[in-house]
């Protein structure tokens, strides 16, 4: 028995997966970390009452997983392309500022955090109405896993935001069988 998320893949074989007293899982590794995610994946809905996060001049009214054509998607395999779609809404005008994403997995763990100004990107100046950013994330090498997506705007060089969603969307990566880790890398073996 153990609470490690990772850990029963690498003990011993087969693998059952008990909750509440019961068998809710039995058969390989992969089948049965999947099955203890999908289970017990925590969701942090967000906090009605909460307090905004950011001064508000942008803010981000809209965020979607896409899958490589552009559609809305949710669950992938390692290789797969994925976007990441903002919408944000200028209530003020400003001059500049800076779009960014952080992906995190299932126990909080930054898998991956970029924004427009480390990629070289200025966004235009912005005084009313919507813009949407796509940020896009080509053959993705993650691993088996619940993946949460957290956004904001901000001026560039600056401490406050503008906006920020913590965690706003998720998706799921599902992998095969022989691909544990965090990451998926093609391997060899040479014999000498």
């Amino acid at each position: 028995m153990t609470r490690a998320r990772d850990l029963p893949r690498r003990l011993v074989a087969p693998r059952i997966l008990l909750g509440d007293g019961n068998v809710i899982g039995d058969g390989k590794p992969t089948a049965a970390i999947r099955t203890y995610r999908e289970r017990y994946a925590v969701d942090e809905p967000e906090d009605e009452n909460a307090e905004p996060v950011g001064t508000g001049e942008l803010t981000i009214t809209g965020v979607r997983v896409l899958d490589g054509s552009g559609a809305s998607g949710s669950s992938f395999v390692p290789g797969d392309d994925v976007g990441i779609e903002l919408e944000v809404t200028a209530h003020a005008p400003v001059p500049a500022w800076v779009c960014g994403v952080e992906i995190r997995n299932q126990v909080d763990t930054l898998v991956f955090g970029t924004n427009s100004d480390l990629l070289g990107v200025t966004l235009p100046a912005f005084s009313a109405g919507v813009r949407r950013i796509r940020f896009t994330l080509p053959r993705i090498p993650m691993t088996e896993g619940v993946y949460a997506v957290t956004v904001a705007v901000h001026p560039p060089a600056a401490v406050q935001e503008f906006h920020r969603l913590d965690r706003t969307v998720a998706f799921t990566v599902r992998s095969r069988a022989d691909q544990t880790g965090v990451v998926v890398l093609t391997a060899g073996l040479q014999v000498l």
